[in-house]
């Protein structure tokens, strides 16, 4: 219902505020994601692969929803999802030409992807590889108090970690939607991209009112309140309390990580068995 709707968007009060205060699109692109998968619901197929592309196309955080539309049954709404994936960036190298798009992918996306563009350790990102690093990266300023130096563990923990969730949401995505659970298969690829991303910021939460949608909607009563008041705790500042922890204790700082991968295994755990754990 509308006022429950209301409820779940406006929860995460922290990550609006900050969504709005530094501009972000990402209140736009959680929008888009909602619609594209009401769409996926209603069948309308290419306008659901142009919807959830658009959600995807200026902040790839959701792009692995593109795995769910691999089947002939869903060539329409692949088709939707590419050209609104892509359209944009194409209209903007139209416009300013491919400099921008050079610049970025060899100067910018090589350090993201490593999330070692700006502070590789801090717990502001609450991300697999940030906390990877608090553990096994010795840096006498920024990190030095390491549980163990081990560049290496540091470096495939990370990687391994963010691939796993990534590929866990994807195949527990594609069981969502071969039972014809089409929206719960969005929300559980929404949900596990933004837990392997290797930058997550306050404002990316917002991408989260679907999944937070679904599980409300699937459990309703107690357990759909007790759903939407984490959500609200999530989003809030109460998970940056611990943000000052190190050694042993470090991996409080990342709180938030355990409280969003928590969030995508629970809309995904009845679409969860030994053969995609193993997958």
């Amino acid at each position: 219902g509308p006022w429950k709707a209301a409820v779940i968007v406006l929860a995460p009060t922290l990550a609006l505020r900050n969504g709005l205060a530094f501009g972000q699109p990402y209140p736009v692109l959680a929008a888009l994601l909602a619609c594209g998968a009401l769409a996926l619901e209603r069948r309308r197929d290419f306008a659901a692969g142009l919807l959830l592309g658009l959600g995807v196309s200026f902040k790839p955080y959701a792009l692995a929803l593109g795995f769910l539309f691999l089947g002939r049954e869903k060539r329409s709404a692949l088709t939707g999802f590419v050209v609104g994936a892509l359209s944009p960036s194409l209209l903007l190298g139209a416009l300013a030409g491919a400099g921008p798009f050079v610049e970025f992918g060899t100067k910018v996306l090589p350090w993201m992807l490593r999330a070692q563009i700006q502070d590789p350790f801090s717990a502001v990102w609450g991300s697999a590889s940030a906390l990877s690093n608090r553990l096994f990266r010795l840096e006498p300023d920024l990190n030095p108090q390491p549980w163990l130096v081990a560049p290496w563990l540091a470096r495939f923990a990370g990687s391994a970690v963010s691939t796993a969730l990534l590929g866990l949401g994807v195949f527990a995505g594609r069981r969502a939607f071969g039972s014809g659970r089409v929206v719960d298969g969005a929300a559980i690829v929404i949900a596990f991209s933004v837990a392997a991303s290797p930058f997550t910021a306050s404002y990316h939460l917002v991408l989260l009112a679907l999944p937070v949608a679904v599980l409300a909607a699937r459990w309703p009563g107690g357990a759909g309140i007790a759903v939407v008041l984490f959500w609200a705790v999530l989003g809030s500042s109460s998970f940056a309390a611990f943000r000052g922890a190190s050694g042993v204790l470090a991996p409080l700082a990342y709180a938030r990580l355990f409280g969003i991968v928590a969030l995508a295994l629970a809309v995904s755990r009845i679409f969860i068995d030994r053969r995609v754990l193993g997958a």
